[in-house]
């Protein structure tokens, strides 16, 4: 069973070891499909990258598996409960005390190297237990999986909008976001506004181009909000730019959730 963690450097595969702490990976495995993680924030620290935020529902983790390098776990505290937080073990000699494994990084290990990250998405690659489940209790037809796969593309992008609206992003889950703004992740760090700037402006005019940092050390957290003057020069660029190369990362673009440049504008134009 794998997950895929899509992260503001690139792609991460979770190995779960199913053998040893299947309960441990059911667990992440559900907390994923809830998109407890999506737009969570990684940070580094003595060897470990623990991820920040509230967490979620509250349980006790229990496994046989002794953390290792690359390893991946649920933090726990003094009293052995996790609120669903997970860190990846980057260093032999770090502190994991108060990590419980259930995997490990088996892809993309190298690109974090220290740095902090966020998770955009994830993704359950190979989940054996739920497709014997599925296989098991349908009785329909094959030619339902059109719909079935646009059911649920149609769920993922409600749950997006939910998290959104629950992190202040956006006042409701319903409302839509600007179309002329392009949402651009997996940059190299060493990229600058400016540069995508002079990159994008190819399609057309941009009114401006906001590179995500770190608060706390100014270091880019490598994706970035373009916001074209008009939408047909979005579309061109969502169409054109996806997957290109730059700065020797493959970047990916997405029309941007966000509805924080709209809000933005109302209000310069109730003061005006």
């Amino acid at each position: 069973m794998s997950v895929l963690l899509e992260t503001t450097i690139g792609d991460l595969v979770v190995d779960l070891d199913v053998d040893q702490c299947l309960a441990l990976c059911l667990e992440f495995v559900h907390r994923c499909a809830n998109r407890q993680y999506d737009l969570v924030a990684f940070k580094s620290a003595n060897g470990v990258i623990r991820s920040t935020g509230a967490g979620g529902k509250i349980f006790t983790p229990s496994s046989t598996l002794t953390p290792y390098k690359g390893s991946i776990g649920f933090i726990i505290d003094k009293d052995g409960h996790s609120d669903g937080r997970i860190a990846l073990i980057e260093a032999d000699t770090a502190d994991h005390a108060d990590i419980v494994s259930f995997g490990e990084v088996a892809e993309g290990q190298e690109l974090i190297n220290g740095q902090p990250f966020t998770v955009l998405s994830t993704t359950t690659i190979m989940d054996p237990i739920s497709s014997r489940k599925l296989n098991s209790s349908r009785t329909i037809s094959d030619d339902t999986s059109d719909i079935d796969a646009e059911s649920s593309t149609h769920s993922k992008i409600e749950s997006k909008a939910l998290t959104l609206e629950l992190l202040g992003d956006i006042k409701n889950s319903e409302e839509q976001p600007d179309q002329n703004v392009l949402f651009v992740c997996k940059l190299n760090p060493v990229t600058t506004a400016e540069d995508l700037k002079t990159i994008f402006s190819r399609f057309g005019p941009i009114r401006s181009c906001d590179i995500k940092k770190d608060k706390e050390t100014g270091a880019s957290l490598q994706y970035a909000f373009i916001d074209f003057v008009n939408k047909e020069d979005c579309e061109q660029a969502y169409f054109k730019m996806e997957n290109a190369l730059i700065d020797d990362r493959r970047i990916h673009v997405d029309f941007s959730q966000s509805t924080k440049k709209s809000h933005r504008k109302k209000r310069r134009t109730v003061q005006r």
